[in-house]
């Protein structure tokens, strides 16, 4: 049975790289935080049906008016990406090339309150072995 690789990497990612890497994933009040969802993309690719690269994009969200906290918390994720890689089951991970980052700066001026947040993007290439 074929498996969707985008969902089985987000899921992976949400309910086990993430919390065992300690990273809050799961809370809209809570901060700092690192949230992860699939982006556009996702074409075949030449190792056959069972192949298929997944863009995903993590979030990190911080409540501070300082963006160094969003910068650092964005950097050690970077380097727990290639320190400590995820594994999805029935699935290989070919390959992952890390496609940009882009800063973004959230003012209310309800509550006086900076949000700072760094988005990350990655490609994953995942092959299912189970097939």
């Amino acid at each position: 049975m074929q498996k969707d690789q985008g969902f089985r990497l987000l899921a992976e990612f949400k309910d086990n790289w993430l919390p065992d890497n300690g990273y809050i994933n799961n809370g809209v009040g809570d901060y700092p935080r690192v949230e992860v969802y699939l982006s556009s993309g996702g074409q075949q690719i030449d190792k056959g049906d069972n192949s298929k690269p997944v863009d995903i994009v993590f979030d990190v969200i911080t409540e501070n008016r300082n963006e160094g906290e969003a910068m650092l918390i964005s950097e050690e994720l970077q380097n727990k990406i290639i320190e400590t890689p995820v594994i999805v089951p029935d699935f290989t991970v070919d390959m992952v090339i890390m496609t940009g980052t882009t800063p973004l700066t959230e003012e209310n001026a309800d509550d006086q309150r900076t949000i700072n947040r760094i988005l990350i993007n990655y490609t994953y290439n995942l092959t299912q072995i189970n097939f």
